[in-house]
């Protein structure tokens, strides 16, 4: 899906499969891999979106998921309340230099709406490729 604010292409539907971000899990595939090696459309050239990018796609008075009213994603249940890589590390975190920012759909409250959160790079969490724009390449 073309996103002609910021010129980026989204998948329509994020992998329905969880990954850690880093290889530090044995034997797991990393959400970087994922997004990589994925062919949508006929298309290579897929990535992981900074945390600014994925941010990009939210509404802060929206929740479940909190994407614009009428979007064009097709989202799982679980996705509708899960939480998304980013490829940005969480590099001020000194104590946990493993981490990195995902955003975070499930709200109890809108009132107290968190987007973003740093986690440990084994996690299992989604990831939502994206195409073009300037990205970065942090492996």
């Amino acid at each position: 899906m073309f996103d002609q604010e910021t010129g980026l292409v989204w998948e329509k539907s994020p992998s329905t499969t969880k990954t850690p971000w880093s290889p530090y899990a044995p034997g797991a595939a990393t959400a970087h891999v994922a997004c990589d090696t994925k062919v949508v459309g006929n298309r290579l050239g897929w990535r992981l979106p900074t945390i600014q990018e994925l941010a990009s796609l939210l509404v802060p008075t929206q929740f479940r998921p909190p994407l614009p009213a009428g979007h064009p994603f097709v989202l799982t249940a679980d996705q509708d309340i899960g939480q998304f890589w980013s490829a940005t590390t969480a590099a001020t975190d000194v104590d946990t230099p493993n981490s990195a920012w995902f955003v975070d759909f499930y709200v109890v409250d809108p009132a107290s709406f968190v987007l973003y959160g740093a986690g440990d790079k084994t996690t299992f969490r989604y990831a939502w490729c994206v195409r073009s724009g300037q990205g970065v390449d942090p492996q």
